[in-house]
């Protein structure tokens, strides 16, 4: 066996030489490599392996965010998102339901949370944050069914916009700078309780589940199709699109998105819509810079919304 002591490494013009040679060849072989593997890397991100614009917006789908785990900012569960509540006048969702879960034969207890307080930035897959501690949570409103009609009472609306305002993180507030800060999440939230009045009629506050399957009239009261989902932003910035479903008019089959607020609940229980067919005929493909761009404001367009 041979051994060199340190310093003392075998030289010699023809080692030198060879060795020389064979690492300059073994780095022009590695570089060619890595050119060659960062050229292959874009050329498959542009073929396709980034997320698509239709793949981005269904992650805002409904459909998709119920049944997420709801975690505060610790990482302690706080339940599972159930299902939301959305104002039809306004044409926005107000809340969401989170579910405490229940043991067999129990019907699961509900928390109420308006639904701007959830985020779905988080690293986890299928969870949604809520900036309220556990130790907290336990004293969250609570909502029943029956308690959907409460929602318009302004002294109601306060109670769960309060507790949410004042949550440990934020900047503490007091008195009228408490109520500016719910007034955010509330329309109602600066005036005093002694002058408050409800601004949206009991019927406009409906279960987001309740609305999905939904029969759509057009305006020469013809059948259109049903509500099969809805779009929503959880930062309130855009405006929430409901997915309508077509089975008769243009063709069957078809799937429209349209601005919520464009919809109107009749007597019969079903959803109006100002349209016919030949206006859906003419509706242009609906993508996510069309909902991105828009406001919470925005024009009342209808698109043709197709989720591959």
């Amino acid at each position: 066996m041979c051994s060199y002591k340190l310093g003392n490494y075998p030289t010699g013009n023809s080692f030198g030489v060879t060795d020389n040679h064979f690492m300059r060849r073994l780095r022009t072989a590695r570089l060619a490599g890595i050119t060659l593997f960062l050229a292959c890397h874009i050329m498959h991100a542009e073929n396709g392996s980034a997320p698509s614009a239709q793949l981005v917006l269904g992650n805002h789908r409904i459909s998709h965010l119920e049944g997420m785990k709801v975690e505060d900012y610790d990482g302690e569960t706080l339940g599972t998102l159930k299902d939301f509540v959305i104002d039809m006048q306004a044409g926005e969702v107000k809340y969401a339901l989170i579910s405490l879960g229940g043991f067999s034969g129990m019907v699961a207890k509900l928390k109420i949370v308006p639904a701007q307080r959830l985020s779905m930035a988080t690293t986890k897959r299928e969870t949604l944050s809520l900036d309220t501690p556990k130790f907290r949570w336990k004293r969250a409103p609570s909502f029943k069914k029956a308690d959907l009609a409460e929602l318009n009472q302004p002294q109601r609306e306060q109670q769960v916009c309060q507790f949410y305002a004042l949550t440990p993180g934020e900047p503490k507030t007091t008195g009228k700078q408490s109520l500016r800060l719910a007034s955010k999440l509330s329309p109602t939230g600066r005036q005093s309780q002694g002058t408050v009045r409800a601004t949206t009629r009991p019927e406009t506050l409906q279960l987001a589940s309740d609305v999905i399957g939904k029969t759509v009239m057009s305006s020469q009261n013809k059948t259109l199709g049903r509500v099969s989902d809805f779009l929503v932003d959880l930062t309130a910035q855009r405006p929430t699109v409901a997915i309508l479903s077509v089975n008769r008019f243009p063709k069957s089959g078809r799937t429209f998105a349209l601005p919520l607020r464009r919809l109107t609940l009749t007597v019969a229980n079903k959803l109006s819509l100002d349209t016919n067919p030949a206006q859906l005929e003419q509706a242009k493909p609906f993508n996510q810079q069309d909902w991105q761009f828009a406001g919470a404001d925005s024009g009342g367009e209808i698109y043709r919304y197709e989720l591959k």
